[in-house]
């Protein structure tokens, strides 16, 4: 693991002789200890001190001033950049001329070669702190943009689990900074390596005049981090799942500051996609009812993720007290985002936590074990009465706990699955049916028993 400090060079400020160089400044970190300053010309050195940096990756375009980077190594009075060559004049006026002609003159793609491997002498210069050197092109035409994303993939390659990533944008120029995120987000997302954004830092020169001359060096990774929350949100109302919620709930390092109501309500929400028990899911509405009418920070995570509370909130919160309403709406957002077989589940254990309620059992006690659950199943099973409207919730429920187990387990339901897309198919109008006839009938059946005295006697009566 190491820390990876990737940084543009641009072409600093024009002088009064018509050059461009860096002027001597005095930075610190403005989230930091602002006692701790580093006087120099050169950023790069400023951040390799400040953020105790390993490893560096310089990119460029033809029209950056590598001429006063070069330059600045063989001053001798930086001990974060120490030139560790022989200082080399005419390499100095070649990469000089280079910097010139390129104000006037668009570089094509044979100087933008020959510059990519001169600039191997610059690097050498550097020492091996300086890890690589990548000259990009001004991306003004689909090649040029296809050239850049080749880069941005080599770049990403050269990055390893656990590296910690520090961008400075501070002398970017045209559309560096958005290659400089894609080549972290392209080694994070299609790469799949395990990488941490530290820092995306912006030396503020224009804002020296309030700190006494010196230039704060701000942090703008929160922008960042808020791109991958707005993702999990995506992901949660596409596809009704929070992995990367709760992925990102475990990460102590992103600068959020939620309650303890939203840590719970995102956990509970991970476990939501793959099945919650009835008491869970009851707790997770309520965490997002509670969020929904006092979110009132204007902090931008919260804001982000403030529509998938109040989605739970608004859809759940008013069945909270009619179970058989509440675990048919569930099921229906199981069913809506493919869920087929959670969707089943969620209908079966309504009916058992209906029956265990009358029964007077607590299926989600922590003392509950499977040999309790397999005998109070079996006593369902096995219940009859003489009541016909009983017995048809018996048989409904037998049918739709039967079709349960054939999906979660296997069975006749899958004796086709060679044809997977038949199969998927046949599933999916099984589950949608099982829904129709639970949401229409089945749940009308349970709430009719809780108003209706006799029809509840005879129920508890055959359930014991």
């Amino acid at each position: 693991m190491a820390r990876v400090l990737i940084s543009s060079i641009g072409e600093g400020r024009k002088q009064a002789d018509g050059s461009y160089a860096y002027e001597n400044t005095t930075y610190f970190l403005a989230e930091g200890n602002a006692e701790h300053k580093v006087q120099t010309p050169s950023i790069v050195s400023a951040l390799k001190e400040l953020y105790s940096i390993d490893k560096l990756i310089l990119i460029g375009t033809a029209g950056s001033d590598w001429a006063s980077l070069y330059a600045h190594l063989f001053v001798g009075d930086d001990d974060n950049l120490l030139a560790h060559t022989e200082s080399n004049d005419d390499y100095y006026n070649m990469l000089l001329n280079t910097y010139n002609q390129s104000k006037s003159t668009p570089p094509i793609l044979c100087q933008i070669n020959e510059l990519q491997d001169e600039l191997v002498e610059l690097k050498d210069a550097i020492g091996d702190f300086c890890d690589s050197i990548w000259v990009m092109h001004y991306g003004i035409n689909e090649d040029e943009l296809a050239e850049n994303f080749t880069i941005m993939n080599n770049i990403a390659s050269r990055m390893n689990d656990g590296d910690e990533i520090i961008f400075d944008i501070s002398h970017s120029f045209r559309s560096l900074p958005l290659y400089e995120l894609l080549a972290v987000n392209l080694a994070k997302q299609i790469v799949g390596k395990k990488l941490r954004i530290q820092a995306i830092t912006y030396g503020m020169n224009a804002s020296q005049n309030m700190f006494n001359g010196d230039t704060p060096i701000i942090n703008l990774s929160q922008l960042v981090n808020v791109t991958d929350w707005i993702k999990a949100a995506e992901e949660f109302n596409r596809f009704g799942t929070a992995h990367l919620l709760a992925e990102l709930l475990k990460d102590d390092n992103l600068g959020l500051e939620l309650s303890k109501e939203e840590k719970k309500a995102i956990k509970r929400l991970g476990d939501m996609a793959t099945g919650i028990n009835a008491i869970e899911f009851k707790n997770l509405v309520k965490n997002c009812i509670n969020i929904s009418k006092g979110n009132t920070s204007t902090k931008i995570t919260q804001m982000v993720l403030g529509h998938v509370f109040i989605k739970i909130s608004s859809t759940f919160g008013v069945l909270l007290d009619d179970d058989a309403k509440l675990f048919s709406e569930l099921a229906k957002w199981h069913f809506v985002h493919k869920r087929y077989i959670v969707c089943v589940i969620t209908l079966d254990e309504c009916v058992f936590d209906f029956f265990a309620e009358l029964m007077g059992v607590n299926r989600h006690s922590d003392n509950w074990e499977w040999k309790e659950e397999r005998k109070f199943r079996d006593k369902i099973y096995d219940a009859n009465s003489n009541n016909n409207r009983v017995n048809t919730l018996f048989l409904d429920f037998k049918r739709l706990n039967e079709i349960r187990n054939h999906l979660a387990h296997g069975g006749p339901l899958d004796y086709d699955v060679k044809n997977l897309p038949f199969f998927t198919e046949r599933m999916r109008r099984t589950v949608e049916s099982q829904l129709e006839i639970f949401t229409k009938q089945f749940s009308t059946l349970i709430n009719s028993f809780r108003k209706n005295e006799n029809d509840l006697n005879d129920l508890t009566t055959a359930l014991m």
